[in-house]
């Protein structure tokens, strides 16, 4: 995983990559990633809970780059988080 996102981010600094940014909500892109986390944390013993402030405005932004850096945030936090 980590030789396919070096691969990744020295695509992204050629140009090989371009990100192609959209409206999108965080919060949404949020619930999906703690959806998939959800499981992995109850296994360990970890609570994870949301907190999400209710105004929160849109992004424009590329929603598979955001999500994996959410999704890079909370396996790092699982694997370094004791029960």
């Amino acid at each position: 995983r980590i030789v396919n996102d070096l691969q990744e981010l020295g695509e992204l600094e050629v140009g090989d990559i371009r990100p192609k940014p959209r409206r999108l909500s965080l919060p949404s892109v949020a619930d999906e990633i703690a959806l998939v986390f959800g499981r992995r944390a109850r296994e360990r013993r970890v609570d994870l809970e949301l907190r999400i402030p209710d105004a929160l405005p849109d992004v424009f932004a590329d929603e598979a780059m955001i999500g994996r850096a959410m999704s890079n945030l909370l396996e790092n936090s699982l694997r370094y988080t004791t029960a």
